[in-house]
């Protein structure tokens, strides 16, 4: 959190990318893909094939990020330095679901706005 909090109070905002295996293949084989996890504010590791990738690769302090855990820490967050989100993925039942989950749990959470994209067939990568 501490990362994003320094970000944001310095006037940086940007997107947080939360990636697991998939994630990575899907990175390595579509540069304009690739791009969009380059360019975020923040893309943290969502399982373990991941953390064990970078410890491999020589950086030993990379340790797993659960989305879900971040999404909470965010929203808690938003209620002391009045944050926006922008939700992006999944179904639209689910991300209607995140919605009224946070209006709840997080009421001074504000969140503008919500998109569910097209899901692509798994055989395109």
């Amino acid at each position: 959190m501490t990362k994003i909090s320094d970000s944001l109070l310095k006037g940086k905002h940007g997107y947080i990318c939360v990636s697991n295996a998939r994630v990575a293949y899907q990175s390595n084989h579509d540069p304009e893909y690739c791009a969009i996890q380059n360019n975020s504010l923040l893309t943290v590791p969502d399982g373990k094939p991941l953390v064990w990738i970078a410890h491999n690769m020589g950086y030993k302090y990379v340790g797993q990020v659960a989305g879900n855990e971040l999404f909470h820490a965010l929203l808690g967050e938003s209620a002391k330095h009045g944050y926006t989100h922008y939700f992006y993925g999944s179904t639209p039942s689910t991300i209607e679901k995140m919605k009224q989950r946070a209006a709840v749990e997080y009421p001074k959470a504000r969140i503008v706005g919500a998109v569910s994209p097209p899901f692509q067939p798994i055989e395109a990568y």
